[in-house]
């Protein structure tokens, strides 16, 4: 399969018109039923066996049955947990045959159990439910794409999803696109999806207005803008279901504005760059995650909270940033597929969401020595 119809021939997502005949529109209330988190299950050690103290974790999936499949890129090895947290051994290994790899890049869970695990470039290794190697195939990847989100998704109808660059170069605001690559999973190439310009409006690290996009597990894809409440989806007929919700947008702070611009300033110095400005107020929300079931998980702009103590893990492991003390309380809304608000509630601020199944959700989180634990947490009040 070649990338060489990306940004020409390759489907192209649009953000919807909000105007549109074909729009179905469902509007949210204002109000959020409470939800909590509460923790279930720790992965990671400082200095616990090889297998649990992790070098460098970025995702995690999840099967049906709760099993956990954690990709350690430092060593590299894909750990399996069940789903009791029992280590239970490695998927593959490291090197350059079948079942091999070098480069973890991302993982996901198929349909029939097996598992799908991109490494290398473009190279896709298909592992069967039992762990054994399955197959291999290489996707036409022009290279590798960072972004919010798993870089690999699997759908439910058997197929894998991959973020890879695309080939229009620069997009208005400077910042290089993505597209997704389908693929079946035995490496049949589909079609490839650009998803509309990230159009970013206002500084690039703080509170900026972007225009985002994720796959969905259920076979589409989520987008929308980050200045307005508002997610759009399509529907087999062509159609496209508009979730949205009325917001007061939450201004920005004296103080939190003043170390927000310092943080700013230094990484400017330290690029040698030259950025707009924040904006006065905080867009809707900040980003957005799709579990396997489809719902959706919207990561809102609510505001910070003054911690002195608190020290970032990006302050911690990296010197030209700056430690921010006003924070914000992780705060999601949980939204059906269908449309559906089913509420919303805080996780820990300094850890990053990875994957949500029914009511469980998985986070990545850094100890004081910046060593890497993955989290599962039981969200009471959220059934499934």
């Amino acid at each position: 399969m070649s990338l060489l119809m990306i940004g020409t021939l390759a489907l192209a997502m649009q953000l919807p018109d909000a105007a549109a005949t074909d729009t179905l529109r469902i509007a949210l209330p204002a109000g959020d039923r409470p939800l909590r988190a509460v923790e279930e299950l720790r992965l990671g050690s400082l200095e616990g066996p090889e297998e649990t103290s992790f070098g460098w974790v970025s995702d995690v999936a999840v099967a049906e049955d709760g099993t956990m499949y954690v990709p350690d890129v430092q060593v590299p090895a894909v750990r399996i947990f069940d789903a009791e947290g029992r280590y239970v051994g490695d998927l593959g290994r490291e090197g350059e045959g079948p079942g091999e790899y070098q480069a973890l890049r991302g993982i996901d869970v198929l349909p029939d159990g097996s598992v799908a695990v991109w490494h290398e470039m473009g190279d896709v290794t298909v592992f069967d439910a039992d762990g054994a190697f399955a197959r291999r195939f290489s996707l036409d990847f022009l290279s590798i794409a960072g972004g919010p989100g798993p870089g690999l998704v699997a759908d439910t109808a058997g197929r894998v999803t991959v973020r890879t660059t695309a080939r229009t170069g620069l997009s208005a605001t400077g910042v290089i696109p993505y597209a997704w690559v389908r693929a079946t999973s035995d490496g049949e190439g589909i079609d490839s999806i650009v998803p509309p310009d990230r159009d970013l409006d206002g500084s690039p690290f703080a509170f900026r207005g972007e225009t985002f996009s994720a796959p969905s597990p259920l076979g589409y894809f989520v987008v929308g803008r980050t200045t307005e409440y508002a997610l759009h989806r399509p529907l087999p007929d062509g159609r496209v279901v508009r979730i949205e919700r009325p917001f007061e947008p939450v201004p920005i702070g004296g103080e939190e504005r003043a170390q927000w611009n310092a943080f700013i300033e230094a990484l400017e110095a330290a690029r040698g760059d030259d950025w707009p400005g924040m904006h006065d107020v905080k867009p809707a929300w900040r980003d957005f995650s799709v579990g396997y079931d489809g719902r959706l998980w919207v990561r809102r702009y609510v505001e910070a909270e003054h911690r002195p103590e608190f020290v970032s893990a990006a302050a911690r492991s990296r010197a030209a940033r700056p430690n921010v003390t006003w924070v914000e309380p992780l705060r999601y809304a949980v939204v059906d597929p269908r449309g559906a608000c089913l509420g919303a509630g805080e996780l820990p601020a300094d850890g990053t969401f990875l994957r949500a199944r029914g009511s469980r959700i998985w986070m990545l989180e850094r100890g004081e020595l910046d060593e890497f634990y993955v989290v599962r947490y039981r969200v009471e009040g959220l059934a499934g």
